[in-house]
């Protein structure tokens, strides 16, 4: 359980890419696509998000 914790993103990750591909084995592409496309999204917000509070403390870089 702390491996989950540790590692949410991939978790999730992994959770909704096995969500997606159970809905295209089932013949529901349009939500599949769907799917992904929010939780790209909202990966990329988080992200972004972070590293802007990064930048706001004084880390600057990808590293």
């Amino acid at each position: 359980m702390t491996i989950i914790r540790n590692h949410l993103m991939i978790t999730a990750t992994l959770v909704v890419g096995c969500v997606v591909l159970l809905l295209l084995a089932v013949g529901q592409a349009g939500s599949a696509q769907l799917l992904a496309s929010v939780f790209a999204g909202a990966a990329a917000v988080s992200r972004g998000a972070s590293m802007i509070r990064d930048m706001v403390h004084g880390r600057w870089g990808v590293d």
